[in-house]
């Protein structure tokens, strides 16, 4: 497996990570990817994308099929991935591809939604139609992540480029520095937390031991799912001098059982 490769695949597994989201086969001669994509902000799978690598990748393009139970959207996105793929060839196109197929995949569900409106419209009687309209656009999920990064070797720079995806994505949640360990908690649309693990994963963030513009390696993530409690107001950074420090602030924010269980265990055993 390429180089190229691996890096991309090490990118999508970060991206989707849910259990069953995202299976990579690497143990044969022509590695494959499978990912289920879910429409937001649903978390059905809807849509299972497959690409199989020669060892020509990525000057030779992935074979791409699509399985869903309508037939017509799966042709849909074989042709439309396919011909991104020859647009692509010669680069690092995985996350592209995913991207493309789930901005497919979220406009077929606003085509349908709209027309689901347009029916209820028509059913809807004289007698009933003084009462309260709902939308059928359903709100994304909220999501919360938290994140552990080894080292920054250029902290100011590394943090200024946090700072900036968080805003740019709508992030809120707080960048931690616990003496020598650093984590990144993240709340907002599902759909943005994942840009955001793929930006991190994806960009040159740091600098090596040369100097040199890196990326990042060694990051983990410790949990990803649906949001609880109250949660962050903003995106902050924060010196935390102790222990009790931290804890307070996952306190405050309603989310004490993902400290005790994530960020505790890790506090613990670096001492």
């Amino acid at each position: 497996m390429s180089e190229v490769l691996r890096e991309e695949l090490e990118v999508v597994r970060a991206i989707y990570c849910r259990e069953g989201e995202c299976q990579i086969d690497d143990t044969v001669n022509s590695p494959t990817l499978v990912v289920r994509l879910q429409r937001e902000p649903h978390l059905t799978p809807l849509v299972t994308v497959t690409m199989q690598f020669s060892s020509l990748y990525p000057e030779q393009p992935p074979t791409i099929s699509c399985q869903c139970e309508d037939r017509l959207l799966s042709r849909k996105l074989v042709t439309c991935l396919t011909e991104l793929s020859l647009q692509l060839q010669g680069s690092a196109m995985v996350c592209e591809i995913l991207s493309q197929a789930q901005e497919i995949l979220n406009q077929q569900g606003s085509i349908e939604q709209a027309k689901e409106a347009r029916e209820q419209f028509f059913r809807t009687t004289p007698e009933n139609l003084g009462g309260t309209m709902v939308s059928p656009q359903g709100e994304e999920e909220e999501a919360t992540a938290i994140l552990m990064l080894d080292h920054m070797r250029s902290k100011a720079r590394y943090t200024q480029t946090i700072q900036k995806w968080a805003g740019s994505l709508s992030l809120k949640g707080s960048l931690l520095f616990v003496g020598k360990l650093i984590f990144i908690v993240l709340q907002g649309h599902s759909s943005n937390i994942k840009e955001y693990i793929k930006l991190q994963r994806s960009s040159n963030v740091d600098v090596d031991s040369r100097g040199k513009k890196c990326k990042e390696r060694m990051m983990s993530i410790l949990h990803q799912g649906v949001s609880q409690g109250k949660g962050f107001t903003d995106f902050s950074v924060i010196e935390c001098s102790s222990q009790p420090q931290v804890e307070d602030i996952f306190q405050r924010a309603e989310l004490l059982p993902l400290y005790q269980e994530h960020i505790l265990p890790v506090l613990t055993s670096s001492k």
